[in-house]
């Protein structure tokens, strides 16, 4: 018992850190969507760079190394130098996610969509097609303008991080408050032993 009640209260303590904490990311990523997505394209491209560096610095340390075509210098040079394309032009890295996502967007919606009107000649249902629709069109607006939907994108996350914390934080008080509830209604030790010792001291003069 005694177990089941410290992992209670270390989980109770670490779900109201993470939720506050989830809380405050999802207020900024709904507040400052296009900060948030500068500061992502940053860090990808400070570690491309890192990533890009790590071959060029052993291919001129290596002294065997005379090959200027050797796959993991050229791969380092590209690497490196795409790394800095993408701190210069920040929304790159947020237009080129959102656009591969568009364009499987409408990959799917449109194979959903033909396997609808396949069904649809056998069993007509309206909902199947309307979902393919949407997804469709959301695709065709994330490959339009990639970096607006991106940030679009950003604020629902941040917007979806602020509900979850919020359901996690009330379960968790409800489930401290049903745990308290219990704990109040068990007789506590001291009073078990008092009624068990009031119990032994009838039977014993009941005895007599």
């Amino acid at each position: 018992m005694d177990y089941i009640v410290n992992k209670l209260k270390s989980m109770y303590r670490t779900t109201i850190v993470l939720s506050i904490i989830l809380i405050f990311v999802g207020i900024f990523l709904l507040i400052k969507p296009e900060t948030t997505l500068h500061a992502i394209s940053y860090i990808i491209g400070t570690g491309l760079i890192i990533w890009g560096l790590v071959p060029i610095v052993s291919f001129f340390t290596n002294k065997e190394s005379q090959n200027y075509l050797e796959l993991s210098f050229v791969v380092g040079i590209f690497t490196f130098l795409f790394g800095l394309v993408v701190i210069i032009d920040p929304e790159l890295i947020g237009s080129i996610i959102p656009l591969l996502l568009g364009i499987w967007m409408i990959i799917n919606g449109a194979i959903k969509l033909y396997y609808s009107f396949i069904i649809n000649n056998k069993a007509f249902s309206i909902v199947p097609v309307v979902v393919s629709l949407i997804i469709l069109l959301c695709g065709l607006v994330l490959v339009i303008n990639p970096f607006d939907g991106a940030v679009v994108m950003t604020q629902l996350i941040g917007i979806s991080f602020i509900v979850y914390s919020v359901l996690d934080l009330i379960e968790c008080f409800s489930i401290h408050k049903s745990y308290n509830n219990i704990k109040t209604e068990e007789p506590s030790k001291e009073n078990v032993k008092i009624i068990e010792a009031e119990y032994k001291e009838k039977k014993d003069k009941s005895k007599k």
